[in-house]
């Protein structure tokens, strides 16, 4: 039988209450009962397999015994400054970083972005990607900060190697480019909107240091962009 997966932020052993979002889902759903096997997750690596002990209509308790730590997949921790997609494609962007094991996603604000999503966004996108976890069984969720302005993910100093995502052959491409850097662990890549990075966007990212990198001859969308990337990181051992 398949154990069904709960997210839960503060995940010890002992009795845990499951959110209200998480009950709901679990008792009004999925139609669990007390004995039921479940397994909890938060997100940062740590999970346990527990049994209900308590159902209402808005309230779940579970027995937790054990809570283990599971390291990452892949060793190189990635992040993305990515411009954002229109409302009907960022559910896909959020679920395929989730799946794909992006460490942080940065929505960033660039000159030619379409879509300035506000603060409040951040919310669904983190009900997406807890949804992707579940489905998924990938116990690290990315990281997800609100929106900035370039300017202050480049002021940031992201730790490791710093990359732009470039379209044209005359840029190495990404598998290449990582294993000129075997070494390191922290990758950043800045990914723009659909109407590309602006001349002066672009020197202000290389003056930081960002090396470009190239995605291919085709022009991609936001998101596949960025899961190009993901799937690339995903790979490295």
């Amino acid at each position: 039988m398949t154990t069904h997966r709960f997210f839960c932020e503060n995940l010890e052993a002992g009795s845990i209450e499951l959110s209200q979002e998480e009950a709901k889902h679990a008792s009004a759903v999925l139609r669990l009962q007390v004995g039921d096997t479940v397994l909890l997750f938060d997100g940062k690596g740590r999970s346990g397999t527990g049994t209900i002990s308590f159902v209402s209509k808005k309230r779940v308790e579970v027995e937790i015994d054990t809570v283990n730590e599971t390291p990452r997949p892949s060793p190189l921790l990635l992040t993305v400054f990515t411009a954002i997609p229109r409302t009907q494609r960022q559910p896909f962007l959020f679920e395929k970083c989730t799946e794909m094991g992006v460490a942080r996603i940065c929505p960033t604000i660039y000159e030619r972005s379409t879509v300035k999503p506000k603060n409040d966004a951040v919310k669904k996108w983190l009900r997406t990607s807890i949804e992707a976890g579940k489905q998924s069984g990938c116990l690290h969720l990315p990281i997800i900060d609100p929106p900035q302005d370039l300017s202050a993910t480049i002021a940031e100093n992201a730790p490791g190697l710093r990359l732009v995502a470039a379209t044209g052959d005359e840029y190495e491409n990404l598998p290449n480019l990582l294993n000129r850097f075997p070494e390191t662990k922290a990758l950043a890549v800045w990914i723009g909107p659909e109407g590309g990075i602006s001349e002066r966007e672009t020197g202000e990212l290389l003056e930081s240091g960002a090396i470009p990198v190239s995605l291919g001859a085709q022009i991609l969308r936001i998101e596949t962009a960025v899961l190009a990337v993901a799937a690339v990181v995903s790979m490295r051992k």
